[in-house]
């Protein structure tokens, strides 16, 4: 039997954990007898990096019914890769990587991080 070059497109979901500084904003202040007022300026969100990356996958386990009345049944386990579990996050390659993703996420991440903030 001949082999033959084949690929498919596969969707899996990646959970991203991001690490990032956070300068908080200011309120605008009014105008007054001396002054025009100042606009405000939200929180600046800056050095995001990817802290983790983990891809979860369900295993199905077959377990017996060890009593022998009834047949045995299949459980679903979550297990949880880490995609950068042992890679060198210094390699140029592997830091392009990073910040393509980070780019990628792009606004979404910055606000994930600013509710995070605001919620400790």
């Amino acid at each position: 039997m001949r082999s033959f070059p084949v690929s498919a497109d596969y969707t899996a979901e990646i959970e991203v954990t991001l690490s990032a500084t956070i300068q908080p904003g200011y309120p605008a202040t009014g105008p007054s007898h001396y002054s025009a007022g100042e606009p405000g300026e939200g929180p600046c969100v800056e050095d995001v990096d990817v802290a983790a990356m983990r891809v979860e996958r369900v295993e199905r386990k077959y377990v017996r019914d060890f009593g022998g009345v009834a047949p045995g049944r299949f459980e679903n386990s979550i297990r949880k890769f880490d995609i950068l579990k042992g890679v060198d996050r210094r390699n140029p390659e592997v830091a392009k990587l990073i910040a393509n993703l980070i780019e990628a996420l792009g606004e979404d991440a910055e606000s994930t991080l600013i509710e995070a903030a605001a919620a400790e």
